[in-house]
């Protein structure tokens, strides 16, 4: 085998997985990330990682969906915004911690469409208005909230 047949056997699968387009998930939370401020630049290198699952506080299940993101921990990185609609886009997300952020604005009820959500900590962040008694009925699979140090109305 020649030089170059070698090579490119080398550097085809790379330039492979950077054409490949996004799935569903990682469009979603690119969505997500561009309804946050993010000071600190945590989550500048998110176009890339996403192809990797495990970075950035976003991880996958081996089965049924690879491909698929079931855990988002961005805890602590200081972002604010709102809780944009992009996370709807990743259904199987199983767990979200955004707490110790500066998020602002009220829950948004959509988060009961994830099918496969079992824990949610917004805890200590700027979180306010309603809970629609709708989100707990509709979110069926809950075992895990946590909601404190926000300015929710009772």
């Amino acid at each position: 085998m020649n030089s170059f047949s070698l090579l490119s056997l080398l550097l085809l699968p790379p330039l492979l997985c950077l054409s490949q387009p996004l799935n569903p998930d990682q469009l979603g939370l690119l969505v997500f990330k561009s309804s946050l401020v993010d000071p600190t630049s945590s989550l500048s290198s998110w176009s890339q990682r996403l192809r990797r699952p495990g970075k950035l506080g976003a991880t996958t299940n081996a089965t049924p969906n690879p491909a698929a993101f079931t855990s988002l921990n961005l805890s602590s990185l200081n972002l604010s915004g709102e809780l944009g609609r992009g996370l709807l886009n990743v259904r199987c997300l199983q767990t979200l911690s955004l707490s110790d952020n500066n998020l602002t604005g009220p829950l948004n009820p959509s988060l009961a469409q994830l099918p496969n959500l079992t824990r949610i900590d917004f805890s200590r962040n700027g979180l306010s208005g309603g809970i629609p008694i709708s989100f707990f009925s509709q979110c069926g699979g809950l075992i895990d909230v946590s909601l404190a140090g926000n300015s929710f109305l009772l």
